[in-house]
């Protein structure tokens, strides 16, 4: 909550500074404030910067907060998010991403993400990290049903 309060308590940030702040800042709570702060404003291109984070490997790990945020402003998630998320995220953060999927959230920004995605999921599900393994084959899973009620 203190973090929230240095975001916007009294001192009454701009979206813009908050904004930076959610680039710039080391700090996950902060960061996680910010992120906050700006779904509860409905902030103008929100989705697009907290989608942009969640393509980071190094923001996976601590990405749960990010989720939430972009989930309150009903955005929809990049297929490269995604595929990070599964990848790299932690377990809850896999969680939400696979909720994302499961209700149709997770998009493609260009004709190749479906293969490609499919492609490295299957990789994943090889690998040596359990979580992440059972996390892509579930993903397999929901893109494959998907994708089989677009064919003729």
């Amino acid at each position: 909550m203190q973090a929230l309060k240095m975001v916007d308590g009294d001192q009454g940030f701009t979206n813009a500074e908050m904004s930076v702040i959610l680039d710039r800042t080391r700090s996950n709570r902060l960061r996680n404030a910010a992120a906050l702060a700006l779904a509860d404003r409905h902030a103008t291109g929100l989705a697009e910067h907290l989608t942009a984070l969640l393509a980071s490997p190094k923001m996976a790990k601590a990405s749960g907060t990010l989720l939430f945020a972009l989930d309150q402003i009903d955005g929809m998630l990049p297929a490269p998010a995604f595929l990070n998320l599964i990848e790299n995220g932690s377990y809850e953060a896999r969680a939400e991403a696979l909720a994302f999927l499961a209700d149709e959230r997770v998009i493609e920004s260009n004709p190749d993400d479906g293969e490609d995605l499919v492609a490295k999921l299957s990789a994943v599900a090889r690998s040596d990290d359990a979580d992440a393994a059972e996390a892509a084959e579930e993903a397999l899973g929901h893109w494959q049903a998907r994708a089989s009620t677009f064919k003729p």
